[in-house]
Order: structure tokens, then sequence, then C-alpha cells
């Protein structure tokens, strides 16, 4: 059984990252880049910035992923 977030801004972050999941099994790493994006965007979490920046590895974008594990480092400094 899936569990759902209680609160819907936690129900539309956790869709973000499942489609963005579905979009990068698929090869679609823009889609799946877009979806993170729009989650980063609503949280500037840096679970968004790392799950980003692993699909942005994945397409090759080094410069752009380095960018968001940077970003990781300065959300958290002792991560």
């Amino acid at each position: 059984m899936i569990q759902t977030a209680r609160n819907p801004k936690d129900v539309q972050s956790s869709v973000y990252q499942h489609r963005a999941g579905a979009y990068a099994a698929k090869g679609d790493f823009d889609r799946a880049i877009a979806d993170m994006d729009s989650l980063i965007q609503r949280e500037g979490s840096t679970e968004g910035y790392s799950m980003q920046g692993a699909l942005l590895l994945a397409k090759g974008d080094y410069v752009r992923a380095i960018a968001d594990f940077d970003m990781i480092q300065k959300l958290q400094p002792t991560s």
C-alpha cells in the first residue's frame, strides 16, 4: 500500500519525486530534471538538489550537476 502525506504540499512534492523517478527510468532525463526543478522551487531541499544533481550527471551535464551539489553544501555545510 502506498502511503500518502497528509499535507497537500507534501503530497505534491511526493508526486514530483515519484514522477521524476519514472521519467528517469524511461531515460527521459529532461522531464525528470524539470520535475526536480519544480520540487526545488517549492522546497529548496537538499534532497531535491541531490536528486537533480544525480539526474544531471546521468545526462552528462556536469557543470549544472556540480552547481546543484555546491548548493547542498551551502544549505547543509556539515553534509
